[in-house]
């Protein structure tokens, strides 16, 4: 009675199944076809139960080769020889080999590499044109705080301001619960985050004349908390100590806030209840709400005058004055320009190598098909090379915050010296498979053939054929050039050839 019963299950199940397949017929097909399947799976059902062998693993056997009726229905419905070929077409075509890079591209933006982007000249500062960043250049000289905070007092009477921050940041050490990094810290005025009209995404923030109340106030930058605190909202409130000073978390920045220092992770208050330090010169300055009608070089000019008046004259750290507006976009045009650079190198180094390879080989004659050939290269290439850049600028920030467990102030400089070897293999590979394309549609050439005596090079004809599938030519790729008679060579095939290449 088992028995029968478990005979039954296993056709009923094997039923199910292609009854299922059956769909995917034709239906002028579709009976003939499934009765095909029943019979046999019934025969060999009723064989295994008559001779003792219907176990377990037999019936397995019979639902697994059941399953492989979706395989056939499937190349009954799309003819197998025509899908593959139109199949291996498609993904010889230029069209599918720009999507794929551009999608892989788009992949990697949405991964995280397009915040670095939108980071170099977006700010959530109110009116940055307004905002003068008053800093100095020099490198070795040291300025104590309570020199900076006599400075702040007389630069402040100055009527082209409508208010002036302090700032001074440095690398420090930050412990809590979770263990001790390394990280930027900027010491700020309270007045600082009113100044810029910034809001807090978490908490709340230092204001003018919480100066003592806020002594030991920390803000987090949203990078930071989302990386060291994992986004923890609770952070508000945690003690944290910073070079061994205890602080509080009152606040969380939201994202893009990079003044006065890219890297900043932590904000803390600088004011009369501050610890007296020295710092180099260029890590310390104000931030300047300009009043109406002031330009960055006359507030410049006049907080040189009251400098001088009380003593003061910046000779080895001259003291530059520009808005936090100019200062994004020069940083953003620095940035670019060096990433231009880098790309101009990585595509000579890319053509000097593939140059000995034989380049592009023999390209049409046509200006239009040469037209074609170019757009496709430089689009293909432009999506390459935005990989390269996403891939290496993910991998170095996501390598680097798992190593130290913070944000690392040189990340985005060794992401760009980084990007030029992966921009040389990235175009590197885009010049080899432009040389491997058919000159009239740009589909990706098939059926390499090794032709010649590889042994004899220097007076035979050595290298490999590879065919147009559209039937447009044959490209014949030396094996050596050193005969200095043979190079790449493009052979058109006329309408005579059309019958081998048909569309099925």
């Amino acid at each position: 009675m088992s028995s029968l019963n478990s005979l039954q299950v296993t056709v009923q199940c094997c039923q199910i199944l292609i009854w299922l397949a059956g769909w995917i017929v034709p239906r002028g097909l579709r009976s003939h076809w499934k009765e095909m399947w029943l019979s046999e799976t019934r025969h060999w059902a009723n064989f295994l139960d008559e001779t003792g062998q219907l176990n377990r693993a037999k019936q397995l056997a019979l639902l697994r080769n059941c399953c492989g009726a979706f395989r056939e229905a499937f190349w009954i419905r799309f003819e197998r020889e025509t899908f593959l070929n139109r199949t291996n077409r498609l993904l010889r075509s230029p069209a599918t080999c720009l999507a794929a890079c551009f999608a892989v591209l788009l992949a990697c933006l949405l991964a995280g590499g397009v915040r670095h982007p939108v980071r170099l000249f977006s700010s959530p500062v109110v009116q940055p044109d307004r905002l003068a960043v008053v800093g100095f250049q020099g490198k070795y000289v040291r300025l104590r705080s309570e020199t900076l905070l006599y400075l702040g007092s007389v630069w402040k009477a100055s009527p082209l301001a409508k208010d002036l921050s302090l700032y001074s940041w440095s690398p420090s050490r930050l412990s809590d619960g979770f263990g001790e990094v390394f990280v930027v810290e900027s010491r700020v005025a309270p007045e600082f985050f009113s100044l810029t009209g910034v809001a807090p995404e978490l908490g709340r923030l230092p204001r003018a004349g919480s100066g003592f109340e806020c002594a030991d106030c920390a803000v987090l930058s949203h990078d930071f908390w989302q990386m060291h605190f994992h986004g923890d909202r609770s952070v508000i409130g945690r003690a944290i100590e910073i070079d061994g000073h205890a602080k509080t978390v009152i606040g969380v920045l939201p994202r893009n806030v990079s003044i006065p220092a890219p890297s900043t992770a932590v904000w803390t208050v600088l004011d009369e209840s501050t610890l007296r330090f020295s710092n180099f010169i260029g890590r310390v300055g104000v931030l300047a709400r300009l009043a109406d009608g002031v330009s960055p070089a006359r507030l410049r000019s006049d907080l040189l005058d009251r400098s001088e008046n009380v003593g003061y004259r910046f000779v080895q750290a001259p003291m530059s004055v520009v808005s936090l507006k100019r200062q994004t976009r020069e940083r953003f045009w620095a940035y670019t320009a060096f990433l231009f650079l880098a790309l101009l190198c990585a595509g000579f180094i890319a053509w000097v190598l593939r140059s000995s390879a034989g380049g592009f080989g023999p390209r049409s004659t046509e200006r239009r098909a040469q037209m074609r050939w170019w757009a496709f290269f430089l689009a293909k290439s432009i999506a390459l090379t935005g990989t390269a850049y996403a891939l290496v600028w993910i991998a170095v920030h996501r390598v680097l915050e798992a190593m130290g467990g913070t944000i690392y102030p040189m990340a985005d400089e060794i992401a760009l010296w980084a990007f030029l070897p992966a921009a040389v293999a990235a175009l590197s590979w885009s010049i080899a498979d432009q040389q491997k394309r058919c000159r009239v549609c740009l589909s990706r050439l098939a059926m390499p053939v090794d032709v010649g005596r590889p042994g004899s090079v220097l007076l035979n004809f050595a290298g490999t054929e590879m065919v147009c599938v559209g039937g447009h030519g044959i490209l014949y790729v030396p094996e050596s050039e050193s005969n200095s008679l043979e190079r790449d060579r493009w052979s058109p095939l006329d309408d005579s050839w059309a019958e081998l290449f048909r569309n099925e």
